[in-house]
């Protein structure tokens, strides 16, 4: 995380996704999912990834995770992931309703305008992907 700042400090100036933080000292993850990995993986094996993603998720079974990928352009692509499976009404023994619910997933990415930070603070969260 970013000197002398807390994940929910951080997101709070930014607008982050506020469920996925809390004042309560969540630890805070970033994962790199390459194209092609599948969506849910323990689940289904048809639905994937179209693009390179990032994955931001918290400790509680309750942090929703937030997956995006980059458009490169200022902008990214936000996938509609659910904080568990009660959530979704989906039945997850069924493989035909998690592979549809996989697709939706991808087929529901919408465009989010990211408005420009600090560049000091951008290039300390890149260094830590790295």
């Amino acid at each position: 995380m970013i000197k002398g700042t807390t994940p929910y400090k951080f997101c709070q100036k930014r607008g982050c996704h506020t469920n996925m933080l809390s004042e309560e000292g969540v630890t805070f993850h970033a994962e790199r999912i390459p194209k092609g990995t599948p969506i849910f993986p323990e689940l289904s094996e048809n639905a994937t990834y179209d693009n390179d993603v990032v994955k931001l998720y918290g400790d509680r079974s309750i942090d929703t995770p937030l997956v995006y990928s980059s458009n490169h352009d200022g902008s990214i692509q936000l996938y509609s992931f659910p904080s568990s499976w009660t959530s979704t009404n989906v039945d997850a023994t069924d493989k035909d309703a998690v592979e549809k619910y996989a697709e939706d997933v991808v087929k529901t990415t919408r465009t989010v305008t990211i408005p420009e930070g600090n560049p000091t603070s951008v290039k300390e969260m890149i260094e830590l992907l790295n």
